[in-house]
């Protein structure tokens, strides 16, 4: 039986038939909202044949519409209820994968080895940051993500260097993908609700690739160092190495001229391209010489 769950009426009486509590600890709300639905879809602009990732899908309702557009969708599901419900709903549909299992651990590996290309999710809340930052760290070749996700975690991604709201997040974030939010989306549109908005946020793979010097390990390592010390100049933190890149203190002033960054600079103060080059010229990137 194929349901259409796009009413608060049909997904409660659903999760009670399948004795599912929704549990906030796995950030189970659930999108009851066609309109949201279709800018989700809007966003994604699927091409029949995609394959496609899908983290959450609780009761399929977004796994439908992808389906119904033409995309081979491979979806994550923690709780193994849902699961079971899905792998029902959708029977031996071979354009649908039903996986039960944590996202966090399943999602790299699972996209290697169907070829995903876009994924396109109303994330739980619980793990969006984390499972963003792993999708970066491990380069997973996406060249579109469309998520629905906290209101303030959005707005973190998109924010400008300098900022309130830019981060580490913004950074490895943007090393790799153009950020945009779509549309803000309200506690209503999903059940239960939740105690905070929330928004559609779209991420395109950077057109010129990803910013040179950004997939090192250096580049996290720095970045998190510089981050977790935020309201410090950057010069001192260089030269006391409480951020560890392998430049000599003396050396410090010219490496931040070279990179046109000011010596008062802080780490919210710099873009990821600049956090790139700031790593090719201390490692001596190609036609550069190392600062020593």
């Amino acid at each position: 039986m194929k349901t259409r769950l796009t009413s608060p009426t049909v997904v409660r009486s659903t999760l009670a038939r399948l004795g599912v509590h929704p549990n906030r600890t796995l950030g189970q709300n659930f999108l009851i909202d066609a309109n949201v639905l279709g800018i989700v879809m809007a966003a994604a602009e699927l091409q029949p044949g995609e394959h496609v990732l899908e983290v959450g899908p609780g009761l399929g309702v977004l796994t439908r519409a992808l389906v119904e557009a033409g995309a081979s969708v491979v979806c994550i599901e923690k709780d193994a209820r849902l699961a079971g419900f899905l792998l029902e709903e959708f029977g031996t549909d071979r354009r649908v994968g039903v996986v039960q299992g944590d996202a966090l651990d399943r999602t790299v590996p699972l996209a290697e080895e169907h070829g995903a290309v876009k994924l396109v999710a109303n994330l739980p809340y619980s793990i969006s940051s984390r499972l963003l930052a792993e999708l970066v760290i491990r380069a997973l070749p996406l060249l579109r993500i469309v998520i629905t996700v906290q209101r303030e975690v959005a707005d973190r991604i998109v924010a400008e260097p300098g900022s309130r709201n830019y981060g580490l997040l913004s950074v490895w974030l943007q090393s790799r993908y153009v950020s945009r939010l779509v549309r803000r989306v309200k506690p209503t549109c999903f059940w239960p609700r939740p105690e905070v908005d929330s928004a559609i946020l779209l991420l395109t793979a950077r057109p010129e690739g990803a910013v040179p010097g950004s997939g090192s390990d250096m580049f996290f390592r720095i970045t998190k160092q510089a981050f977790a010390q935020r309201r410090k100049q950057l010069a001192g933190l260089l030269r006391r190495g409480a951020v560890s890149l392998p430049v000599a203190a003396a050396a410090v002033p010219a490496l931040l001229q070279e990179c046109e960054i000011s010596p008062s600079a802080r780490a919210g103060d710099l873009s990821s391209v600049q956090w790139g080059r700031l790593v090719l010229r201390a490692v001596g990137g190609p036609g550069k010489s190392k600062i020593t």
